[in-house]
């Protein structure tokens, strides 16, 4: 990822890293970020278990894309469809861009769409683990984009009932990712679960590569591979 531009933003909510081939426009991804929030907000109004259940919720054809696919991906992973919500945002904001940046990480929180034609790393964050900032992980090249997203049951603010440190999920799209990684994430509360949720994770097809951190254990399966941070 050397000689990429490097922008970061915050926006209500979201706390996006961007790394791109070619300098990126600030102006135009905050009006992208607004666009993605005002879409989220005026759903939301209307259909306020859209915001609150932990479960999968049903929305119209006629909602939104991106409400649709949050809805859609939610119930293949059994979670609600605000799981995906950090994925969504950088999944949005990733496609937006890569009709002018041939390379992006868009990093939204530590929920990724990566888009590059070559293999990637990516630092892992597990707060508490000792395996925190010390591992990379190694993804496939995707040049139609994919994500790379994590969940915690330990740290963050998201609603989760498991107690893994971190578990980081590759789907063919964030949104995707983020509600698989907080499903696979509820499943875990200590390291006598991991090889049944491994196993579960080899027979799920949204589902290319897994890591999971808990306890002083690191489990690690699919299309990804693990290094030291240097």
């Amino acid at each position: 990822m050397t000689g990429l531009f490097a922008l970061h933003l915050v926006f209500k909510q979201t706390d996006l890293w961007l790394k791109t081939e070619g300098r990126p426009d600030r102006r135009q991804v905050e009006m992208y970020l607004n666009q993605i929030y005002q879409e989220l907000e005026e759903y939301i109004a209307r259909d306020k278990d859209f915001l609150n259940t932990l479960k999968p919720h049903k929305v119209p054809e006629t909602a939104p894309k991106t409400i649709r696919d949050m809805s859609i991906y939610a119930t293949r992973a059994d979670v609600g469809p605000m799981a995906g919500v950090a994925g969504a945002i950088a999944e949005n904001i990733g496609k937006r861009l890569s009709k002018n940046h041939r390379i992006i990480i868009c990093n939204n929180g530590g929920d990724i769409y990566y888009q590059s034609p070559d293999q990637e790393s990516l630092i892992l964050r597990a707060p508490g683990s000792p395996f925190d900032k010390t591992i990379k992980i190694q993804v496939p090249p995707a040049v139609q984009g994919k994500g790379l997203c994590t969940s915690s049951g330990i740290v963050g603010h998201s609603i989760n009932t498991g107690r893994a440190y971190a578990v980081s999920i590759l789907a063919d799209n964030a949104c995707l990712a983020d509600v698989w990684a907080t499903s696979i994430s509820n499943r875990i509360h200590s390291y006598m679960d991991m090889d049944r949720v491994l196993e579960f994770c080899r027979e799920e097809e949204d589902i290319k590569g897994v890591a999971i951190l808990v306890d002083h254990y690191l489990g690690i399966w699919g299309d990804i591979r693990l290094s030291r941070v240097e």
